[in-house]
C-alpha cells in the first residue's frame, strides 16, 4: 500500500475512535446526571414546597363568588368553611365543594384556587317553582327536588302544594305527585292566571285556587293540553266581578260551574248548565 494512502486511513481510523471516546464519556455522563438529578430536585422540591406551605404570601386573601343568585358572598363564604388567612396549600377543592353541596338549596359548585391568593367559588342555586307545605315549608325546584332554603334566602311568592303532608316526599306516591304539580303548572301558564295552591288528595286528584279570582278548579286527575284548554275558555268568559265558584272540570269535554253558597248552612248550591 502506498505510504499517503496508508497514512490517510490510519488518519480516519484515529478520527472514528477519538469520536467513538468521547460519545462514550458524554454517555456515561448523561447517565449519570440522570440517576443523579431526581433526588437533588426531589430534596430542594421538598424544601421549597415546605417553605412555600408555612409562607404567609400563599394564604387565601380574596374569596371570588359568582352564582349565588338570592345570597350573599358572604353567606356562600361561610358556607364554604374557607376564611381569609387559611393556607392555599391547605385548601382541597372537592371538599370544599362537597360542603357547599351540603345545603340542599345549592344545585352545584365549582371551586378553584388561583395562586397565589385567590379563591374562586361557582355555584348555581336551585329555582323554586312551589312552595310544599310538608312538615314545615319546603320548596320544588323544576327538576322535582324537594329542598329547604336558609332563613336568610329571600322567599319568593310562589303558589302553595297542600294535601302532601305525613308521607315521605321519596316515596313513589309523592315522586308521582310532585311530577303532576310540575306539570299542572306548566299548563297553567296557557291562562295568564296566577294560582295561590294546589291541593293534592290521593283519592280525588288535583284543585286548583287561583290568586287573584275566587274560583277553585277541580280536575281530579286530569290533566291534559285539551282540558286546560277548555279551562281557559270559561276563565275568559267567567266575569272578573262574578261571584266566588268552583270550576268542575271532572267531566268528559265540559266544565261545570257551580256557585258558592252565600251563607253558610244555605241550601244546596245548584249546578248551572255545562259550558
Amino acid at each position: 500500500m502506498n505510504r499517503a494512502v496508508w497514512w490517510r486511513v490510519r488518519r480516519r481510523e484515529n478520527r472514528r475512535l477519538v469520536r467513538s471516546s468521547r460519545s462514550r464519556h458524554r454517555w456515561s455522563a448523561g447517565v449519570v446526571l440522570s440517576m443523579l438529578l431526581p433526588g437533588v430536585l426531589g430534596l430542594g422540591g421538598t424544601v421549597l414546597a415546605r417553605y412555600a406551605e408555612q409562607h404567609p404570601y400563599f394564604t387565601v386573601q380574596e374569596v371570588i363568588v359568582e352564582g349565588s343568585a338570592g345570597f350573599s358572598s358572604e353567606d356562600v363564604q361561610e358556607w364554604s368553611g374557607v376564611t381569609i388567612g387559611t393556607s392555599m396549600w391547605e385548601i382541597d377543592p372537592e371538599q370544599v365543594e362537597a360542603r357547599l353541596l351540603a345545603h340542599s338549596w345549592i344545585q352545584s359548585a365549582r371551586v378553584r384556587r388561583d395562586f397565589p391568593q385567590r379563591l374562586h367559588v361557582s355555584i348555581s342555586v336551585r329555582r323554586p317553582v312551589a312552595a310544599v307545605l310538608h312538615d314545615g315549608l319546603m320548596f320544588l325546584d323544576e327538576t322535582g327536588s324537594c329542598f329547604t332554603k336558609p332563613e336568610q334566602g329571600v322567599t319568593p311568592d310562589l303558589p302553595y302544594v297542600s294535601g302532601v303532608a305525613g308521607e315521605p316526599l321519596d316515596s313513589p306516591t309523592m315522586r308521582s305527585a310532585l311530577d303532576g304539580v310540575l306539570r299542572l303548572l306548566s299548563l297553567t301558564r296557557l291562562w295568564q292566571e296566577s294560582l295561590s295552591e294546589i291541593h293534592w288528595d290521593a283519592q280525588h286528584g288535583y284543585s286548583l285556587f287561583l290568586q287573584h279570582r275566587r274560583i277553585t278548579i277541580r280536575l281530579g286527575w286530569e290533566t291534559t293540553p285539551e282540558k286546560f284548554a277548555q279551562i281557559g275558555v270559561v276563565l275568559a268568559r267567567w266575569p272578573k266581578e262574578a261571584p266566588a265558584a268552583v270550576f268542575d272540570a271532572r267531566f268528559a269535554d265540559q266544565i261545570v260551574v257551580q256557585p258558592y253558597a252565600v251563607e253558610s248552612g244555605a241550601q244546596d248550591r245548584a249546578l248551572s248548565r255545562p259550558l
